[in-house]
């Protein structure tokens, strides 16, 4: 059992050490993103006789959350390919500026 748990410490320091995880999770947001926005336009497609504006409210509350997400999962990533290994605190920010 031991031997079984090493070997998956190894291979998860492989992908982590390859950032593999966080590639992972963008391509998955980037999907979800795609299968948003086709839902949206099948949605605004199917539903042609309702008013656009009871059509764009709806597509706005489905939308909205998701791409939430999407906006803090992409500045995560990018973040995280700065500094190497997450996001950087704003305070860490903030007092680097302050002392150049």
């Amino acid at each position: 059992m031991v031997r079984f748990f090493l070997m998956l410490q190894r291979f998860w320091n492989w992908v982590d050490d390859r950032d593999i995880d966080k590639h992972a999770v963008s391509i998955a947001i980037m999907y979800g993103t795609v299968t948003i926005i086709k839902w949206s336009m099948s949605f605004a497609e199917a539903h042609a006789d309702k008013p656009g504006s009871d059509i764009a409210l709806i597509i706005a509350a489905v939308n909205a959350p998701y791409m939430a997400l999407q906006a803090i999962a992409i500045k995560y990533y990018f973040d995280s390919r700065v500094s190497g290994s997450g996001p950087v605190p704003s305070s860490t920010v903030s007092n680097s500026s302050a002392s150049n």
